[in-house]
């Protein structure tokens, strides 16, 4: 070895994958930031489609009854919607980790020469060179698992740790839905439906900015700026959901 080169021990690699798992299991370093995802989505739709519902019928001059009716439809079809998606959508993401986790398994069974290479010329590309990139290479490919996991993630971008339970994904989607869904709601079991539809929307936009300001947990955007955003997109669909609803009530 070259004269101020310090030979990277198979120790140290470990090193590095123990340190990134820690980094990644910190919320603000999980990509997507995990299961709070759900619960941000899952509530922005519940508000937004249960609002839209509701203030359609009532742009339509329909009674507070069938308001509530639609309403509890919208929430209950739309939360196991959002529930049915998720789990199939998180599950097919697991799946398709496993089914590459095992062509991969399989190319470095049958082809060390071509996988090694694939190693030298992507920690190349991280500015290795000489006898050190060939210590790493030969380091990392004397353990198989520690090989099969970095080109899982090197190579391929997919990490086992970024995907979360469907089940719990699929549960906590249809919960924040409902949660959000009941917001725009309420306010028609307990006032007239000119009266309830003031507060409805009041109680949706206000839900809505919550979750905007606290989505930048996730984006570490400006909250206000976010909340905004939210607030504002909850607003134009009250609106045109109002319109056309008066406009199909004109045409009765």
């Amino acid at each position: 070895m070259r004269k101020g080169k310090k030979k990277v021990s198979l120790q140290e690699i470990k090193g590095i994958k123990a340190a990134n798992k820690i980094i990644m299991s910190e919320p603000w370093h999980v990509p997507g930031g995990g299961l709070i995802r759900e619960f941000v989505f899952g509530a922005e739709d519940g508000m937004l489609g249960t609002l839209g519902v509701v203030t359609g019928i009532v742009g339509a001059a329909i009674t507070s009854d069938i308001v509530i009716l639609a309403g509890i439809a919208e929430i209950v079809a739309g939360a196991f919607s959002m529930a049915a998606g998720t789990y199939l959508a998180t599950k097919s993401q697991i799946e398709f980790y496993n089914k590459e986790k095992e062509r991969e398994k399989k190319e470095i069974d049958e082809l060390p020469w071509v996988e090694k290479k694939e190693i030298e010329i992507l920690y190349k590309a991280k500015g290795f060179k000489g006898r050190e990139l060939k210590d790493i290479v030969n380091k990392i490919t004397s353990n198989k698992k520690i090989w099969l996991n970095i080109m899982m993630e090197e190579e391929l971008g997919l990490v086992e740790s970024r995907f979360e339970n469907p089940r719990k994904a699929a549960v906590l989607m249809s919960v924040s839905f409902i949660f959000g869904g009941i917001l725009p709601l309420a306010p028609y079991f307990m006032f007239n439906t000119l009266t309830a539809l003031v507060l409805s929307v009041i109680l949706t936009i206000t839900g809505l900015f919550c979750v905007g300001a606290g989505k930048t947990i996730l984006t570490k955007g400006k909250w206000w700026k976010s909340g905004l955003e939210m607030l504002i997109a909850g607003g134009l669909a009250a609106v045109v959901a109002f319109l056309i609803g008066r406009a199909i009530s004109g045409l009765g």
